[in-house]
């Protein structure tokens, strides 16, 4: 039998990766709480009321989904909110997301990454998973994750959702202003979220 080109097989690479064939970061059980942890990108700033992407995630899977978030948040202040948050709602999986406005704000990146690491750990410790949400940090240039989410995500050894919300914000009919994105996108952004963590329709 003859071998296929080589082209071929590196094709059906490629449509694996870009069409959906990514294996889910963690598998969500549907018993299972989850708390959506973040700042304006959570609380769903720049939609209606109910429109957040974790409004849209419980939408979509029927999962238990809390939302705390709150507009303008840095990651400080994040890490001072989160021990109350976690004895208040016992989520069994948190999804992080913070650090765009300490971006903004041009704080050192150095604390940013030692706030995340220390709210990972306090998720750990509340018998939590946590899985950290990538950010952009805003630039003039195309929007790409910062690299401190990958490099703490490895490690740290938790899961990293990435590219969400930079690709959600690339495309201009999905924002709505520079760093927030509309309720298209953040039902992108639940769509994304949901397939990283494992749900099928």
């Amino acid at each position: 039998m003859a071998r296929r080109p080589v082209w071929i097989a590196w094709l059906l690479l490629f449509c694996l990766a870009g069409c959906g064939g990514s294996a889910p970061v963690y598998r969500v059980h549907a018993e299972q709480i989850i708390l959506a942890f973040g700042d304006s990108l959570t609380n769903g700033y720049g939609a209606v009321s109910g429109q957040s992407y974790p409004e849209q995630l419980v939408a979509l899977t029927g999962w238990t989904v809390i939302k705390s978030a709150v507009n303008g948040e840095t990651s400080a202040q994040g890490r001072d909110r989160l021990p109350e948050e976690l004895r208040r709602t016992r989520p069994d999986v948190v999804l992080l997301c913070l650090g765009g406005n300490d971006f903004l704000r041009r704080l050192d990146a150095t604390v940013t990454v030692e706030n995340l690491r220390a709210m990972l750990q306090m998720i750990r410790a509340a018998g939590a998973q946590p899985i950290l949400l990538a950010v952009p940090e805003p630039t003039l240039l195309a929007l790409s994750d910062h690299e401190l989410y990958a490099a703490l995500a490895r490690e740290e050894g938790v899961p990293l959702i990435a590219d969400v919300v930079s690709n959600t914000l690339k495309k201009s009919a999905w924002r709505s202003d520079r760093f927030h994105p509309n309720a298209q996108g953040y039902a992108h952004m639940a769509q994304q979220v949901a397939a990283a963590l494992g749900y099928r329709d």
